[in-house]
């Protein structure tokens, strides 16, 4: 004879969990449908409907006054009232002596339709800009399919070092010198400057970057910044090396401004520090252009090209910069290496197949694009000659 069920027992199904999970089906059956197709996202989502999302969601971080973080804020509270819910929930049932089988069943049904729920939330407001064209196709870039070789790259580092060398001999201009609110609003404009020119649509208006009063979790498992797209907040970690922090802000800001991809994300970053009139921007991307570009040649070279190409000052900061890094890892690497799985599970579930990889894939197109734009402002011949580069060694893209 089968067992009734109790008056006091809680139901294992209720309507709601229907209804999150159909949302979050619906969300993902219109991922894959539209996967194909981001010249629909692009025009029918991102330029057309994204900026407003944006620009409401990012309203209670714009009403809060400086770096203070609405997600951190809104996150504590969610995990009080979250355990409390649960150890109501244990007692509870401990007290109605439901089984631990029907106790796990019910709490398994609100953890997927949350989790399905908030995965609409999230695709709707801002995951849906993952399947828009990436930006070196709308900007029609040229050589974009085109390999580049060590040449290309010792090319391109040699103009970051002269760059960076430039900018490091006005002292005023440096970073640490400057606010991090004053930095904030340089990023606002260059970014805002870089897509209104080249993509021709309405932006929104970025809110102020973010630090954690908990930011020692971020340093622990390593990361420099981060994106949260359900109250539009961008964030950097607060004990960044001061150089760094222009680039990581403008990369944050590129997230907000509808570029979900990490490649598109970064290729914007350095394009509008790049163009911007700070030089305390110019000089971020600048020398993160180089260290990254260095990293393509082969390690004895790339110890030649830091010793001989870069002045004291730019040795300095990049010393700086390995300390911080080796801080890093120094911290656990279990944790780290977490982490970093679980970022690269992230990207490849948002259809970036080579995952966290896909952050190398954008300073290629930074290369073709300073080579289009910016290839007669800068002559390295003499740095060049001086660490004997081959002339026979031709780049693979001249720019045309």
């Amino acid at each position: 004879m089968n067992k009734r069920k109790r008056p006091n027992e809680k139901p294992i199904f209720r309507f709601w969990h229907f209804l999150f999970i159909a949302l979050g089906a619906m969300a993902i059956t219109v991922h894959y449908l539209m996967k194909n197709r981001p010249d629909k996202i692009e025009y029918g989502y991102s330029r057309a409907i994204y900026p407003y999302i944006a620009q409401t969601l990012s309203l209670p971080s714009k009403l809060l006054p400086g770096s203070i973080s609405v997600s951190e804020i809104l996150a504590s509270i969610l995990s009080i009232l979250i355990i409390t819910a649960v150890v109501k929930a244990i007692y509870s049932a401990y007290r109605r002596r439901e089984s631990f089988l029907r106790f796990g069943a019910r709490w398994f049904m609100h953890v997927a339709s949350i989790s399905f729920g908030v995965y609409f939330f999230f695709w709707i407001a801002w995951g849906a800009n993952y399947l828009r064209e990436p930006y070196p196709a709308a900007q029609h870039f040229k050589g974009k399919n085109q390999q580049l070789n060590l040449a290309d790259y010792k090319w391109f580092a040699g103009n970051m070092a002269d760059l960076a060398n430039r900018l490091s001999k006005n002292g005023t201009f440096r970073s640490e010198s400057l606010s991090r609110n004053r930095l904030d609003i340089l990023c606002n404009e260059s970014i805002s400057r870089m897509i209104r020119s080249s993509l021709d649509y309405h932006t929104p208006q970025p809110p102020p970057t973010k630090t954690l009063i908990s930011n020692i979790i971020l340093d622990v498992v390593g990361v420099n910044g981060f994106f949260c797209p359900f109250l539009m907040e961008p964030h950097v970690n607060a004990m960044l090396v001061d150089w760094t922090a222009p680039y990581v802000m403008a990369h944050e800001k590129a997230h907000f401004m509808g570029f979900a991809s990490k490649v598109d994300a970064t290729i914007i970053a350095y394009l509008a520090c790049l163009t911007s009139d700070s030089d305390a921007l110019q000089y971020s991307a600048a020398l993160q252009a180089f260290l990254s570009a260095v990293r393509r040649l082969p390690e004895k070279t790339r110890i030649e090209f830091e010793q001989v190409l870069l002045s004291p000052k730019v040795k300095d900061d990049v010393k700086a910069w390995r300390r911080r890094a080796q801080r890093k890892y120094d911290r656990p690497f279990q944790l780290f290496k977490f982490r970093r799985r679980l970022n690269d599970l992230y990207l490849k579930t948002n259809s970036r197949k080579s995952g966290i990889s896909s952050y190398d894939e954008a300073l290629p197109h930074v290369i073709r694009w300073w080579k289009q734009n910016k290839l007669n402002q800068y002559d390295i011949s003499m740095a060049m000659a001086h660490l004997r580069i081959s002339y026979s060694e031709k780049p693979a893209f001249d720019g045309k």
